[in-house]
């Protein structure tokens, strides 16, 4: 993966100080993951395609079925990255927003 890296991610560092920019968001690396650069966060998005098996053993790349995509939000205060599977899994839950809400905030007062 080294190969792909963004060359000179100093001089990236070196602009970002004093813009509007609030998350930086990449991809292409076939796997959803985060970091920070100069302070501000890293989104790496997931692929639409296939996804990187990460723990693939010493030497080897491998590739499997499966591909996601980036849901980002934005707020006045914050910005959220998620990666959303896109193939069908088991439903587990399936409940209304202020059901969940009061469990929610039940369990913070355990």
């Amino acid at each position: 993966m080294r190969a792909i890296d963004l060359q000179n991610p100093r001089d990236l560092a070196a602009v970002l100080p004093g813009t509007d920019v609030r998350m930086i968001l990449c991809g292409h690396a076939h796997h959803a993951g985060a970091s920070a650069l100069a302070g501000f966060p890293v989104w790496i998005a997931p692929a639409t395609a296939h996804r990187a098996e990460l723990l693939s053993p010493a030497g080897r790349a491998r590739g499997r079925a499966g591909a996601a995509l980036t849901r980002v939000d934005v707020y006045p205060d914050a910005v959220v990255a998620a990666a959303e599977p896109l193939e069908e899994t088991e439903l587990l839950m399936d409940t209304d927003e202020r059901t969940l809400t009061e469990a929610m905030q039940a369990a913070a007062r355990r």
